[in-house]
């Protein structure tokens, strides 16, 4: 069985890495139209690129949320279970 303690490191692991990830959409943030195209538009590769960047950024999102539900989960059973 899980502990809040692996939960909430495996939470800070996956928010870490999001972050990670995010710094690169927000540089696509800050850009105009034409750098955006010509940065990741102009080839296949770069493309592919920024598809991998958006994909990892909805799995980690959906991992980060699973854990919150998992911590919450157990949370309330310890509370309900009067359990540390």
């Amino acid at each position: 069985m899980k502990t809040i303690a692996s939960l909430v490191n495996e939470l800070a692991l996956v928010s870490h890495t999001m972050w990670i990830n995010q710094e690169t959409l927000y540089a696509i943030r800050k850009m105009g139209f034409k750098d955006f195209k010509r940065t990741y538009m102009s080839s296949n590769d770069k493309a592919k690129d920024l598809w991998s960047i958006i994909q990892r950024a909805c799995s980690l999102n959906i991992e980060r949320n699973r854990l919150i539900d998992e911590i919450d989960e157990l949370m309330i059973s310890m509370i309900e279970n009067g359990t540390r």
